[in-house]
């Protein structure tokens, strides 16, 4: 029984790791390379945490964010908190006996004591409902955020049956757009969705996180060459709409998209890059493909509404969440609180509202 943590220093022994895990928990969220990306971007250190006992294996990777002041007050020490990377993940159970799953806790929680760890965020994974594998430890609070769209691409020969009526004839109504997909994932056309991307950000107020450094579309070009597909459409050198997924052996992710809102054929742009892509997959004989939810976790969203035309099938995305530092944890956040007394409200309920200012 031994436990082993892992980080982008030592990347190829993480890769050989997460390519020795059984095919069906081989989703790409999960690889270094992926977490490479993010941690590139700034979003913290990438680790994973991997505990072996007899063949069964907890293997569960994250982002260390490290804090070593709250406004102007310096800590005594840094603290860290740990999330998941921007996607799905959270724990990995090779063997889902609760005895293995208890016992696979009880050592990352000594580790997390021992490395100053305050609090745990985690983005379940809706394909695989991961957070089943924890209710039984009550460790964690869980929340339902909201719906996402699942494609099941070996449902019906034809993926398309998914469809609801109306929108699988429109569909074939516009299909003659496909002859102008491109499919390359080249500096050139990486750099154009770069643009097109971050100015479609821009108008809709994004988060600025949401537009991303300039290392992190680097990086995104070796990712996608290996682990993803960008489909796109031009008029005149111009991309006029581009839809990025990332994947590995069995279930595709839709990533990014974007559109150029002053074109009005845009829209439909978009809708025959998806149609057009889910037939890749179902080719390349994927099982599935995450659409995503709405914009809002209203079930009324608009996006979810449209999404809903692909797939009848469902999945609730949860997020989970636990202070690891009980003591450590409510210092830190009172003093936010005295720092920052107006946020007090508005993020009582947010984990890590320590490192908001």
């Amino acid at each position: 029984m031994s436990y082993k943590v892992y980080n982008i220093d030592n990347i190829n022994e993480w890769e050989s790791v997460y390519n020795s895990l059984p095919e069906e928990f081989r989703h790409i969220s999960y690889s270094p390379v992926y977490h490479k990306l993010f941690e590139i971007n700034g979003d913290g250190k990438a680790e994973l945490f991997c505990y072996e006992s007899d063949g069964s294996i907890f293997y569960y990777p994250y982002l260390v964010t490290e804090t070593k002041s709250v406004g102007d007050v310096v800590l005594e020490e840094p603290v860290y908190d740990i999330k998941s990377v921007f996607g799905y993940t959270g724990p990995l159970f090779v063997n889902e006996d609760k005895d293995f799953i208890k016992a696979s806790y009880k050592q990352f929680q000594k580790y997390c004591a021992e490395q100053n760890f305050l609090c745990e965020l985690i983005r379940f994974n809706p394909v695989l409902e991961n957070h089943l594998n924890l209710t039984d430890i009550k460790l964690h609070e869980f929340i339902g955020v909201k719906k996402y769209v699942l494609l099941d691409l070996k449902a019906h020969e034809d993926f398309r049956e998914n469809y609801k009526t109306k929108y699988r004839k429109e569909i074939r109504r516009y299909s003659g757009i496909t002859e102008r997909i491109k499919c390359d994932i080249t500096e050139e056309s990486v750099s154009k969705f770069r643009k097109l991307y971050q100015k479609q950000m821009i108008e809709k107020n994004a988060d600025s996180y949401y537009l991303f450094t300039e290392e992190y579309f680097d990086n995104l070009l070796s990712l996608l060459k290996n682990y993803g597909s960008l489909h796109y459409v031009e008029d005149n050198g111009e991309m006029k709409a581009a839809v990025v997924f990332v994947f590995d052996k069995h279930t595709a992710y839709y990533y990014h998209s974007c559109r150029d809102t002053s074109d009005a054929n845009s829209n439909w742009y978009s809708k025959i890059l998806l149609d057009f892509t889910f037939n890749k997959f179902q080719v390349k004989g994927f099982q599935y493909c995450m659409i995503g939810g709405g914009v809002t976790n209203s079930n009324d969203d608009s996006l979810l509404s449209f999404k809903r035309n692909i797939s009848p099938l469902e999945r609730t995305f949860i997020m989970g969440k636990r202070i690891l530092l009980k003591e450590k944890y409510d210092t830190i956040v009172k003093i936010w609180e005295e720092q920052y007394p107006a946020l007090k409200d508005k993020y009582s309920s947010f984990l890590e509202k320590f490192r908001l200012t």
